[in-house]
């Protein structure tokens, strides 16, 4: 994903020539310049839609599942197209951490983060709390809460992420909690 399948391919002296000189800055020195041509050569590879995902979807503090994904979605396009612009994201920029458990890797991350505004991080940071709290299982993963509740914070919702926390608490520690 970091550029190692073009490398791979490369057949002949002129080609790999050809390969550094596309390079930013005389062949990319230094981790700033090469993160950048990784970032853009990414960002050549996928479409409007995959873009406005992983743009979104970068600001997930924590591994993302699928309902997540639906949820910065749904936003203001269609479901319909949801699953295949999803599938996409998948094979070709998230990396599997667990089962149904994903993440953008870190180099292209900071990239898509710069992409958002104060106000998109705002609106999306609240719509992926809602995303980390509604989860649908029965019981509630500790790092998922984390995330719903540092979500709010950055969404601007101090009251709410006080009161989900609190919630949590008195949920984990109430009848029939592990002592």
């Amino acid at each position: 994903r970091l550029g190692w399948p073009d490398i791979q391919s490369l057949k002949s002296d002129e080609e790999c020539i050809q390969y550094l000189a596309d390079l930013p800055e005389g062949g990319g020195i230094g981790l700033e310049a090469m993160q950048s041509a990784l970032i853009e050569r990414l960002r050549n590879g996928l479409s409007d839609d995959e873009s406005l995902l992983c743009r979104r979807l970068s600001l997930a503090i924590t591994t993302f599942q699928r309902c997540a994904g639906e949820a910065v979605w749904t936003l203001d396009r269609e479901f319909a197209q949801f699953q295949s612009v999803w599938g996409r994201c998948v094979s070709k920029v998230f990396e599997s951490t667990s089962p149904g458990r994903f993440a953008i890797p870190e180099v292209y991350e900071s990239g898509f983060r710069r992409e958002l505004t104060s106000e998109e991080q705002k609106a999306l940071h609240t719509v992926i709390a809602e995303a980390f709290q509604n989860q649908g299982s029965r019981s509630k993963d500790v790092f998922d809460v984390h995330a719903s509740v540092f979500h709010r914070l950055l969404g601007g919702d101090a009251e709410r992420a006080m009161h989900d926390a609190s919630m949590y608490i008195t949920y984990a520690s109430g009848p029939g909690a592990s002592q």
